[in-house]
């Protein structure tokens, strides 16, 4: 089978929809499958065309939304309006080209609307992989993306959320699509894991990792550690991501007086990733809004304590995981209290048999193996 992914963002860039992309592309590669990547070129340093491992990837400037008013957005949206027709014509001949059997659109982003109206000129099969902030975030933003999210999912032949939660909030939006969402959740790589060393910090620390935007709550996050310090003494907060509220953090961290407890790591690498979940004492996951949460499972299968908000699809993951604790959101307090209450389990979380157990199940049904596998026989079916 020839599968195309067209993906909103992919490497370098490192976030949910590129880690779902690549470990898909690699996986159906390795069962056999032709697998291109069409994605943004979010960049203009990134090459137009290279090969990853063997997979072919290409970008194209894609217009999406509006710019800011000034100088060098509105430019920068100008050139690539002029090149819509050859994006457009771009990406249809690489659809062409690749003998493309199945199209499968990553994130309802830049290049939702080229594969929309090529849906009507190139005869395959078209699998739409919802991830959330599509569903939840972008429609309400203008008419326009709402009513391309609802045609574009009413013309797909098959459409993939990640969680339960998204299911009901993609079929309260757009009506008659039920029969075709399947739930497959994000994968876990337990090799991976497995296989990079914990980091070594100057203290015990605690952990939030995720790009720095306010669904992401990393500002509660430092007022419920702000709380916690006053009591513990030798024990760090690093926050792991970059993103537009970096700055408010590290204000947010100097205003209550804990700015040399605070480290703020930047971009994290894949490497440096789950190497910081694993020195951790306490990953934290404190998002205003989390359709899936595979930061929650990735800390589960790592054998670390998890304390998580109760919003989105993390309550889902949590039925299933015995060292994932739940809070209310946006409440400092609460936070603090759940995360001193885990640290002193701690031990417990360290030893407990069941905790093995649990991450070997779900490295067997969250593997990317399996999603891979899963996925391209639904494609493959009538």
């Amino acid at each position: 089978m020839n599968i195309t992914i067209v993906a909103s963002k992919f490497l370098p860039a490192l976030g949910g929809v590129e880690i779902a992309v690549w470990n898909l592309a690699k996986e159906w590669k390795r069962q056999g499958h032709s697998v291109q990547i069409i994605t943004n070129r979010f960049s203009r340093n990134l090459p137009q065309r290279e090969v990853i491992d063997g997979v072919g990837v290409y970008r194209f400037f894609y217009v999406w939304g509006l710019p800011p008013m000034s100088v060098l957005p509105i430019l920068k949206f100008l050139v690539q309006v002029i090149l819509i027709p050859l994006t457009f014509g771009g990406t249809w001949l690489l659809f062409r080209r690749h003998k493309t059997h199945v199209v499968n659109l990553h994130f309802v982003g830049g290049p939702a609307p080229y594969v929309y109206l090529l849906s009507y000129l190139f005869r395959c099969k078209y699998v739409v992989s919802l991830h959330g902030d599509d569903v939840e975030a972008d429609p309400f933003r203008s008419r326009v993306r709402m009513v391309l999210l609802e045609n574009l999912l009413k013309r797909a032949d098959l459409v993939t959320i990640n969680s339960k939660y998204l299911e009901q909030r993609v079929t309260t939006l757009v009506s008659g699509v039920r029969e075709k969402l399947t739930a497959i959740g994000n994968g876990v790589d337990i090799e991976e894991i497995g296989r990079i060393p914990a980091y070594t910090h100057r203290r015990p620390y605690v952990l939030g990792l995720g790009r720095l935007v306010h669904k992401k709550g990393m500002d509660v996050l430092v007022q419920a550690f702000a709380l916690l310090s006053e009591r513990v003494k030798d024990l760090d907060l690093i926050i792991g991501g970059h993103g537009p509220e970096e700055e408010k953090i590290r204000i947010l961290a100097r205003e209550l007086r804990i700015p040399d407890r605070v480290v703020l790591w930047g971009e994290t690498s894949r490497f440096h990733s789950i190497a910081l979940i694993k020195g951790a004492e306490v990953l934290v996951v404190p998002s205003r809004r989390e359709p899936f949460g595979i930061i929650v499972l990735e800390g589960a299968v790592s054998g670390k304590p998890v304390v998580a908000t109760r919003v989105g699809g993390i309550p889902e993951l949590a039925q299933m995981l015995p060292n994932v604790e739940l809070v209310e959101p946006q409440d400092p307090v609460a936070l603090k209290e759940k995360i001193e209450q885990v640290m002193e389990r701690k031990n417990y979380y360290l030893q407990s048999e069941r905790l093995k157990e649990t991450a070997r199940v779900l490295s067997r049904r969250y593997s990317w193996r399996g999603i891979a596998l899963s996925l391209s026989k639904m494609m493959l079916s009538p």
